[in-house]
């Protein structure tokens, strides 16, 4: 029946606990988005069911098909956003031989909760035209994608959870990123990043929250960034110390938001410059 239903556009499956499969025939090719949410159950698409669909340009899957291990990016020419959230036994991305024109729309790339996720397609990410990308809570990744400083579309990084994150791609972040998020345990990441000065200078926001182990940051990796307007911290219990050296001329906007053993007495010098500064909730305007 699905697959008769040729003016089908959007399709959710919503916790359907016993669901196992989908029809053999396939679901419409006319579809250009796919949810599929607490279905654990469900067996992914087939690789024949895979390539009818054409059109499809948004997939989401949220606690469903435990059985998934490997997601073939490039298999839908047309895609442009992938979500994959809680799939318990994902382990990798992949890209089939000649798959990679079919990555030129995809914009954005979610693969969070993922605790067996351990790699990204060898090389890195074949996708010219991604803005967005967010890995978060894969306990077992060691390394992000290889090659990210070509992705020269790219404007906006989340990094959440990622504790065992042990090397960060190599040649940095790509120049024109605009947004960097830096939230819970992935202190060696941003640590990395400052370190190695690998944040780009192009930078305009730096979101650093629930680090709770950083102590310090380290001034000489904001040094260079001579874009940067916005810099948010928030809920890094151990925070201490700004940077001796202070903050960038250029920041305009700066929150410091539950940092309790950071104290304004010590850092006050050092940032009572940027025009506009909420501490909590007070907010400073100069």
């Amino acid at each position: 029946m699905l697959h008769n239903s040729n003016r089908l556009q959007s399709l959710t499956l919503y916790s359907c606990s016993s669901l196992l499969s989908l029809p053999s025939n396939g679901l419409p090719a006319t579809l250009t988005s796919l949810r599929i949410e607490h279905c654990k159950k469900l067996e992914f698409l087939s690789p024949e069911m895979m390539a009818k669909l054409t059109s499809l340009q948004s997939l989401d899957l949220f606690n469903s098909c435990d059985s998934l291990r490997s997601f073939p990016l490039g298999i839908f020419p047309k895609l442009s956003s992938l979500d994959i959230d809680g799939c318990q036994n994902l382990e990798s991305l992949s890209v089939e031989g000649g798959a990679h024109e079919n990555l030129n729309h995809l914009n954005t790339l979610d693969i969070s909760y993922c605790p067996n996720f351990v790699s990204f397609p060898y090389g890195g990410l074949p996708t010219p035209n991604l803005t967005d990308i967010r890995v978060a809570g894969c306990e077992n990744l060691k390394l992000l994608p290889d090659r990210m400083h070509t992705l020269t579309a790219l404007q906006r990084v989340w990094i959440q959870n990622l504790p065992n994150v042990v090397s960060f791609s190599q040649g940095g972040l790509p120049p024109n990123l605009h947004t960097f998020y830096c939230i819970g345990r992935s202190r060696d990441v941003l640590e990395t990043l400052l370190n190695e000065q690998l944040l780009p200078a192009t930078l305009h926001t730096l979101d650093i929250s629930y680090v709770s182990n950083l102590k310090s940051l380290d001034g000489k990796g904001l040094e260079h960034l001579t874009s940067l307007q916005e810099l948010r911290i928030s809920c890094c219990e151990s925070l201490e110390f700004l940077p001796k050296e202070g903050l960038p001329a250029s920041l305009s906007y700066l929150i410091i938001w539950r940092c309790p053993t950071l104290k304004k007495a010590k850092y006050w010098r050092s940032i009572s410059r940027i025009p506009c500064i909420k501490i909590d909730d007070q907010v400073i305007i100069q």
